[in-house]
């Protein structure tokens, strides 16, 4: 019957990376995903006691709704965007926050039923993304550099996009591997092995170091932490470098240094914005229509984008996931960060379901 816990966890994880971009105007996988979201709020209108995570969750992705609609009310009303408005791009951020509500609302508190859905979902995963690294294969473009060559996507807007959501299922699965709860080391192996090919090189530097810290499960806390302090100062260090001292790292390699070029392009919007935009943000989205250039990067995306509240609420969340996880939840969020610096996407709800995932399977295990 597919209505058993363990056909819809199933569904749910399956859909959290399922996609098909080039169909029609929408992506299909979004109607897949309201069908789930709507039958978790019949499970949940029915109950009289509400999941905990479930509530931090639903808090805030109400918080991003109501922020953002004010955003878009200012930024629709002055000169910054004129008549353009991004309305779809915050909506399936919300839509990914709640996502992961379902695989909290229907988690199967049986370990070898959850072992059963790890098994079946990573043969998923593997018959997924074999099909997509074929097709990058088949239309490939050899005019291109080798690096570049096997870039676009049929599935997912650019293989760099692939690469954020089997990075993502790689350290779901070490995490599930290091709490003895699934261990197969073929599956991190595979999907390493499809990390490589979408010749994403944030993806690639970023599964080594986060497979280098969190290999063993008791001592990756401080390792963690400290890479993370690291990491952000040496990105400060850099911004500062390319925003005030004028440093160019052009020479060093086009691609980052467009990164800092987003960055000096964000200080720019800020100088033209209201204090309104400020507080809510330019809206989701409305970044390239202002500058011209996609975000990419995640800091520019929650401070620009979504303004003080929107980053403010995310952090409050990450402090939260990471106490009640006891930083099990830096197994998805460290990876997050670091990679975001290269590319982050709005539709992410892998991102907040193999969070659900790692809340449960702590709670389990305590």
């Amino acid at each position: 019957m597919f209505f058993k816990k363990e056909n819809i966890i199933l569904s749910v994880m399956f859909f959290s990376f399922f996609s098909i971009h080039d169909f029609w105007f929408i992506n299909p996988t979004y109607y897949f995903i309201l069908i789930l979201l709507c039958m978790t709020w019949i499970k949940v209108s029915t109950e009289t006691k509400f999941n905990e995570f479930s509530v931090a969750l639903f808090l805030m992705a109400s918080i991003f709704f109501i922020s953002q609609i004010f955003a878009l009310y200012l930024t629709y009303n002055s000169v910054i965007l004129g008549n353009v408005l991004n309305v779809k791009t915050f909506i399936i951020f919300v839509i990914s926050i709640l996502y992961g509500c379902v695989i909290n609302e229907f988690y199967d508190k049986n370990v070898i039923n959850r072992q059963r859905i790890y098994g079946v979902l990573s043969k998923f995963i593997i018959i997924f993304f074999l099909i997509e690294l074929l097709l990058r294969i088949y239309n490939g473009n050899l005019d291109n550099t080798w690096l570049y060559a096997f870039k676009a996507s049929q599935l997912y807007f650019d293989s760099n996009f692939a690469s954020l959501v089997l990075l993502s299922f790689f350290m779901l699965y070490l995490f599930l591997y290091n709490k003895k709860v699934y261990r197969d080391k073929y599956i991190l192996i595979i999907l390493f092995v499809f990390i490589l090919f979408t010749f994403s090189r944030a993806a690639i530097a970023t599964s080594i170091i986060s497979y280098i810290i969190f290999f063993n499960h008791k001592t990756y806390r401080k390792k963690a932490i400290f890479s993370f302090v690291l990491y952000m100062v040496t990105f400060i260090t850099l911004c500062v470098m390319y925003v005030i001292f004028k440093d160019s790292f052009i020479g060093f390699d086009g691609s980052f240094n467009s990164k800092f070029y987003i960055v000096k392009a964000a200080i720019g919007v800020f100088e033209r914005e209201s204090i309104g935009n400020v507080i809510f943000g330019i809206g989701l989205g409305n970044f390239e229509d202002i500058t011209g250039i996609f975000a990419h990067n995640i800091f520019v995306t929650f401070i620009v984008e979504t303004g003080i509240v929107g980053t403010l609420t995310f952090l409050i969340f990450i402090i939260y996931t990471c106490i009640k996880t006891k930083l099990n939840s830096l197994y998805i969020l460290l990876p997050m960060v670091i990679c975001g610096l290269s590319l982050f996407g709005s539709y992410s709800p892998y991102i907040f379901s193999i969070l659900a995932i790692i809340v449960m399977e702590t709670n389990a295990h305590e």
